[in-house]
């Protein structure tokens, strides 16, 4: 299991199971969640190509599994590999679409279709369990919006709220409500 934050090691990591939230600490002191990582995704490929001078804090969100490869290996083996190369950069390369395509989608849907497909695709066993400060600046709104969201889900049957958390009441409700948006 990779640990919240990187060590002073150069390690690459190899998601096999799960999903890892990427944070960014700014020099003001704010932290912002920047990408959601799963299963084949690399963590680490940027400090290993040297472009990456500050290290991320990277948490797995739920149950997860990783594969650790020393630094050692992929400086004497890896980085010598077409195929690992290519792997390399195909990852790398999904990795700015997705980003890229996060903030297209921010500019062109509302917030509701948005977040339903959040829900989706990153819920625990039905349970959305979020830090909803770092969630809002993810999805591009207010917290307050985000929140009064939640809440029109809730009033639809969507999703209910038990003591602190979120948890789908429907999956058949949600997908309906992605199909209605077209997302």
């Amino acid at each position: 299991m990779l640990s919240d934050e990187y060590t002073s090691e150069n390690n690459l990591y190899l998601i096999e199971k799960g999903i890892f939230k990427i944070y960014e600490y700014h020099k003001n002191g704010k932290i912002s969640l920047i990408q959601y990582l799963e299963k084949g995704d690399l963590i680490g490929e940027l400090g290993l190509l040297g472009v990456e001078a500050e290290k991320k804090v990277v948490t797995s969100h739920g149950n997860s599994r990783v594969l650790k490869i020393k630094s050692h290996v992929y400086e004497d083996f890896l980085k010598e590999n077409p195929v690992f190369l290519k792997y390399l950069s195909v990852n790398l390369a999904t990795k700015l679409f997705a980003r890229t395509h996060h903030f297209t989608e921010m500019q062109q849907y509302k917030l509701k279709p948005r977040l339903l497909m959040h829900i989706k695709r990153t819920h625990i066993e039905g349970s959305v369990d979020e830090n909803f400060t770092y969630l809002s600046q993810y999805l591009g709104t207010s917290y307050r919006h985000l929140m009064f969201t939640l809440k029109a889900l809730i009033d639809e049957g969507i999703i209910e709220k038990r003591d602190h958390i979120y948890q789908v009441n429907s999956f058949e409700k949600l997908n309906k409500a992605i199909e209605k948006y077209e997302v």
